[in-house]
């Protein structure tokens, strides 16, 4: 008798690093890292692991397997034990693994001082001011403005963005461009900007004429 043997062929798989925020991107399967494009049999596990750059996260709905040229048909992915890892199993088609990060957006919070204004607006959009609550991605250029009213004067060295990573306070460094304009870079942590002001202190006249002078 003769029985034929039909062996199991393997399918392509594709994946590529995004070019913005990935530290570190492995796909492996079988203890080994593979390269991409890879062929592997159906059935076989395949891992994940991504480890995003200084200021990033993950977006959601990554990482992400599909059909090679068919998006919409998808293929199950789950978080392993480990961190930053992620399983999928290797279906009997040509499939795309796919992750994509964002920068992470923090909160800025103020309020708005007495005898005076305090302006937050971002490089991207002058003019366009910041709410307090609003959320900025790490790294972005935040202009920060104390305006006085008429009559007052900020108080030395009271103007200072700050925030808390754990139970560490951290203090952001204030920078100034050519033109005089303060600002800072936004953190990849929760901020809150603050500034006080003061009465202008009256001088009295050295003059004894002036000084004697009364209504």
């Amino acid at each position: 008798k003769a029985r034929p043997d039909y062996p199991a062929l393997p399918f392509m798989l594709t994946f590529e690093a995004p070019a913005e925020g990935s530290a570190s991107l492995s796909i492996s399967a079988d203890g080994e890292t593979l390269t991409s494009p890879t062929t592997l049999h159906s059935g076989t596990e395949v891992t994940i692991t991504i480890t995003p750059a200084d200021g990033y996260r993950m977006a959601s709905g990554y990482p992400k397997v599909y059909r090679t040229g068919a998006p919409s048909e998808t293929v199950t992915v789950t978080p392993a034990a480990t961190d930053n890892a992620y399983t999928f199993t290797m279906p009997a088609f040509p499939a795309t693994a796919e992750v994509e990060y964002e920068k992470i957006q923090s909160t800025v919070t103020f309020a708005n001082p007495a005898n005076g204004t305090l302006t937050l607006s971002t490089a991207d959009a002058p003019g366009s001011s910041i709410i307090s609550g609003g959320e900025v991605a790490s790294g972005t250029k935040v202009m920060i403005a104390a305006t006085p009213n008429k009559g007052y004067q900020m108080v030395f060295g009271s103007l200072k963005v700050s925030g808390k990573v754990g139970n560490e306070t951290k203090t952001v460094p204030l920078q100034k461009e050519k033109d005089g304009t303060t600002y800072f870079l936004m953190p990849a942590y929760a901020v809150t900007a603050e500034v006080k002001f003061e009465p202008i202190p009256v001088v009295p006249s050295s003059e004894a004429r002036l000084s004697s002078l009364s209504y």
